[in-house]
């Protein structure tokens, strides 16, 4: 995927969620961006176990709480993840649908 493709379908995922949108969020020309299937129940077992050890974090563990919640009802077996990395070492994180047209998710933890 490149940027600009990526820019269309944050465009339109933003629209639907008021925290990304208040993100800044912005993908340059010359972000490298990966893009890869990956099980559902891979994901969501890796999650549920990271929810054990969120400890107090409180936004840290509603995130992950959203993300396995979003991932139990989740139909199908597998989902697409997208990532870039943005100057200063953060990274984007979303998941999108099997035909990589439309984000899901945004994985807000990772900004």
């Amino acid at each position: 995927m490149d940027a600009p493709r990526l820019r269309e379908i944050l465009s339109t995922y933003s629209t639907n969620d008021p925290e990304f949108q208040k993100s800044n969020w912005h993908v340059p020309d010359d972000a490298v961006i990966e893009c890869g299937t990956i099980s559902r129940e891979s994901l969501l077992h890796t999650y549920q176990r990271r929810l054990r050890r969120t400890g107090e974090n409180h936004a840290l563990r509603i995130k992950t709480e959203n993300l396995v919640t979003f991932l139990q009802d989740y139909p199908e077996e597998e989902i697409i993840m997208i990532d870039y990395y943005v100057t200063g070492g953060g990274m984007m994180l979303f998941l999108a649908n099997s035909e990589c047209s439309r984000i899901l998710l945004w994985m807000s933890m990772f900004k």
